[in-house]
């Protein structure tokens, strides 16, 4: 008797047991998997930009802007993000020139697509060869060519360059690669012409590729966009590119209309402002008019940022 009831207990015992396993199990089934902390995205903070300028050699550079032509009545959403698309403003295409440290740099080549002259109704059109003939640049004697993005408007004018050292983001090289397959394979043939001769330099996240001549990747108006600072004797400039195009976008701390991450765009606006020292003179942006007024005219569509 006393056989058999123990024989019932151990049954319950382990009757419990497997019925405790079993919803546990199935509590585990139904919870749901935590979710996993994101790991931060690699940026360059504007400390890393400062500790980079710090290191690095002073330059003595002469800084130009070149005008290629000019859209009266350009979509301004374009360069201002949330305004309507019936807005319209004078845009300008250029790129900029530094001559010092024994080196005659491109910052962007401007652009040769009549097509495009077309479509934005660029008036006073230049090509870039022209404007650097007008102030005694011939192209040989251009040492390196930075892209900060690739844009037609920024790197359409490379193929008409020999092959100095071309400097751009590994991500933009192969982009423009791709994005000019069909559209401009001039471009495409260009870029492999530089590889080919070995001259080019994929550029780090934030780093002095030349003696004063310091990248930076951010802004994100495309993928690996850069901007560019140039550290003189006399102060720091900034050539800010299409992160800041408009001297509006400064001094309303407003992005774009055309950035894959406008957080990123908008703190970039911030850092580049504080680089500069809150003085916008000090910043040499791409697309407004403003800058063939505000520095010396050397000569037509070509003004005179600042000598060593």
């Amino acid at each position: 008797m006393k056989q058999r009831r123990k024989g019932k207990i151990t049954a319950f015992i382990i009757f419990c047991a497997i019925g405790l396993l079993l919803a546990v199990t199935a509590c585990q089934k139904q919870a749901p998997a935590p979710t996993p902390t994101p790991m931060p995205k690699k940026t360059v903070a504007l400390a890393d930009i400062r500790a980079t300028l710090d290191a690095a050699e002073t330059g003595a550079y002469e800084i130009y802007a070149l005008k290629v032509g000019l859209a009266k009545r350009a979509k301004k959403k374009f360069f201002y993000a949330g305004v309507d698309k019936t807005v319209r403003t004078p845009i300008s295409f250029c790129f900029n020139l530094l001559k010092g440290n024994g080196r005659v740099v491109l910052i962007d080549t401007g652009f040769t697509s009549q097509k495009r002259i077309k479509m934005w109704k660029i008036i006073d059109y230049r090509s870039p060869v022209s404007l650097l003939q007008s102030i005694g640049v011939e192209l040989d004697q251009i040492t390196d060519v930075v892209i900060t993005h690739r844009h037609w408007d920024h790197i359409g004018g490379l193929p008409e360059l020999s092959t100095p050292t071309l400097w751009i983001p590994k991500g933009e090289f192969r982009a423009a690669k791709k994005l000019f397959r069909e559209k401009n394979p001039a471009i495409v043939a260009a870029l492999k012409r530089f590889k080919k001769a070995g001259k080019v330099n994929f550029t780090p996240r934030v780093g002095e590729i030349l003696p004063g001549v310091v990248v930076v990747r951010r802004g994100k108006h495309t993928g690996q966009f850069q901007f560019v600072v140039v550290k003189n004797a006399d102060k720091t400039w900034i050539l800010s590119s299409d992160v800041a195009p408009l001297y509006q976008n400064l001094h309303e701390r407003h992005v774009s209309g055309q950035s894959v991450d406008r957080a990123d765009s908008a703190q970039t606006i911030d850092d580049i402002l504080a680089l500069a020292d809150g003085n916008l003179d000090h910043i040499v942006v791409s697309h407004d008019p403003e800058v063939f007024e505000r520095y010396p005219q050397i000569q037509p569509g070509v003004v005179k940022i600042t000598s060593p």
